[in-house]
């Protein structure tokens, strides 16, 4: 597979300038909802700051106006029905209230007035629109009534305090025409802002007070829409705060406040014009945080990339060269973090490379001489002497139909092991084969070496080293059953263990010593060269390459006692090797015969 040069280079930077730049913004983002709320907060904070200086203003303004009243009715009975006496008391009211008032006036029972104010001295006739004032002071002789808003001939849009008095024995009323012009310049000095507009409804909706952009009037005067909120909901709706679009869509925020001497309705409208603005500012900020965070990514990215490349390339430049076949590479890195850590691992690595490439010739000639071994030890001419010899004694005993049976079994074993010792076979093969020799060996020795095969059916196919049984098989009958003189079975069970397949070859024979067991695994050390000697070198040679293919863990165990039979088991890896090759652990370590 072809790699594009420095293409982890480019994936570290890549992944530093997104890891960095995500930060970047994800903080940025953070900071900026974070600002957008507590200006929202603050916004909100102030206007129920606001709202509560409006509310105890209004207190204020109310217990002044009652005040004002009950100081124009309470003298009302002494008047007499005297007009002069009347008009010197209502001049004396409107002139200290002025600025809060627009008339201080008396109305009689047939509506006609006297007045404190200029036009309400001249212009005294009844007007319609004090009837409903006088009916409802009459109505609730015992308080003060405060009237819907309503537009008056003199007084202009006004909102009137009533209460009943007596005039020359009859029900007549005492009224205070508010100044809601003067009302609402003084709410304005409250806010002393643009962003907050301040007004005020009736219980039935009527505007009090109030002007902003957001407010349309109505078919019906006195009524009002603040964007899509009509000021009939905005006095009867329970909700503290309302939002309300505008004529462009942009939503804006009005906050209310009951007040219940007046039983009007103070409202706040949240301009969010000043907000947005403060927004789009920010927005500009996060742009510029923006642009900020990617330059900052590329040159962290750049830097962390640049610290990462160095050693990465030097040691594939390393890497490089071993691959062209130079082992003496070394990179020698002074660094003592993990790329320092890795290119002393990759120099050992090369050191132990170069020490298993000595020891590789010395391995080939230890694999050459154990199948050699497995050749002499089986294939021999004392083994092929006796078998002829078993065929001449077959023919002059005139027993000629057992002649062709032990040519074929004596050509097959040629054949299986004449062919590669280093291809594997499968278990079965070795079954076969071990037939075969047994076959002439009861010939040979006229006797019935029973061979009892008992193995789990899901390895009958698992892959062997050719040769593998026949030297234990031929170590029963020469050491179990003392050269083929006495007869027994020969088991060979092949089952599952716990961290092994295992082969079992056992017999019933004569046993041996311990110190003769252990002298079956070891190599052979100046021997006479007899047929013992052979023998035990054919079971070290199954000991030495079962450790040789499959490692120091795996190999065989002689277990006999005399007179108890011997028990040889060969141990296997749990998962089949199919390819024969020599492990590591092996090379270069020790000589085998």
């Amino acid at each position: 597979m072809v790699r594009k040069p420095g293409s982890v280079t480019i994936k570290l930077f890549a992944i530093c300038f997104v890891f960095v730049l995500a930060t970047v913004l994800t903080i940025g983002f953070l900071s900026y909802r974070y600002i957008e709320d507590e200006l929202r907060k603050n916004e909100f904070y102030y206007a129920n700051q606001l709202l509560d200086k409006v509310g105890h203003y209004l207190d204020v303004y109310f217990v002044s106006m009652q005040n004002t009243l009950m100081n124009l009715s309470t003298p009302a009975d002494s008047w007499t029905g005297s007009p002069q006496d009347a008009q010197s008391q209502l001049d004396r009211v409107y002139g200290y209230n002025i600025g809060y008032i627009t008339n201080a006036y008396l109305i009689k029972p047939d509506l006609t007035t006297v007045g404190g104010s200029p036009l309400g001295k001249v212009f005294t006739d009844p007007l319609p629109e004090r009837e409903p004032v006088y009916r409802q002071a009459l109505a609730h002789p015992a308080s003060q009534v405060i009237s819907e808003p309503y537009r008056s001939a003199y007084s202009g849009w006004t909102v009137t305090l009533s209460r009943k008095v007596q005039w020359s024995g009859e029900p007549a009323v005492a009224a205070l025409d508010l100044d809601l012009q003067a009302l609402e310049e003084r709410l304005s000095q409250l806010g002393r802002t643009d962003s907050l507009k301040i007004g005020i409804v009736s219980s039935k909706g009527m505007r009090v007070s109030g002007s902003s952009s957001y407010l349309s009037e109505t078919g019906t005067e006195g009524l009002f829409t603040l964007g899509t909120l009509r000021s009939e909901d905005l006095a009867a709706s329970n909700e503290t705060v309302l939002t309300a679009f505008d004529s462009s869509g942009h939503p804006f925020t009005v906050m209310k406040r009951s007040m219940g001497k007046f039983n009007w309705t103070v409202y706040m409208i949240l301009d969010e014009t000043r907000f947005r603005t403060t927004k789009r500012a920010l927005e500009t900020y996060f742009v510029g945080l923006t642009a900020a965070g990617l330059l900052m990514s590329a040159a962290v990215a750049l830097l962390v990339a640049r610290y990462i490349r160095k050693p990465v390339q030097a040691l594939m430049r390393k890497m490089r060269l071993v691959k062209a076949g130079d082992l003496r590479a070394t990179v020698n890195s002074r660094r003592n973090d993990e790329f320092g850590e890795l290119a002393d691992t990759f120099d050992s690595m090369l050191g132990q490379i170069r020490e298993l490439i000595d020891h590789l010739g010395e391995s080939r000639e230890m694999k050459r001489k154990l199948e050699i071994q497995v050749l002499q030890s089986q294939i021999n001419p004392h083994f092929l002497y006796n078998t002829l010899g078993t065929i001449g004694n077959v023919v002059e005993l005139e027993r000629y139909e057992e002649v062709d049976p032990i040519i074929a079994s004596l050509v097959s074993i040629l054949e299986y092991g004449i062919a590669d010792a280093s291809e594997a076979v499968r278990l079965q093969d070795e079954f076969d084969n071990v037939r075969h020799y047994l076959y002439i060996q009861n010939i040979r020795y006229g006797q019935a070496f029973e061979l009892v095969l008992t193995a789990d059916p899901e390895l009958i196919d698992y892959p062997l080293f050719r040769m593998m049984l026949q030297p234990i098989v031929e170590n029963s009958l020469f050491h179990g059953y003392a050269g083929g003189t006495i007869q027994g079975p020969i088991r060979i069970s092949v089952y599952r263990g716990e961290d092994a397949v295992v082969i079992e070859v056992a017999d019933d024979g004569i046993g041996m010593p311990a110190d003769k067991v252990r002298g079956l695994l070891q190599p052979d050390a100046g021997s006479s060269g007899g047929r013992a000697s052979r023998r035990r070198i054919g079971l070290y040679n199954i000991h030495k390459r079962i450790q040789l293919y499959y490692g120091e863990a795996y190999g065989l165990d002689i277990r006999s006692e005399p007179g108890k039979g011997t028990s040889v088991q060969a141990r296997f890896p749990l998962v089949p090797v199919r390819d024969l090759k020599p492990v590591s652990s092996l090379l270069g370590k020790g000589a085998l015969p």
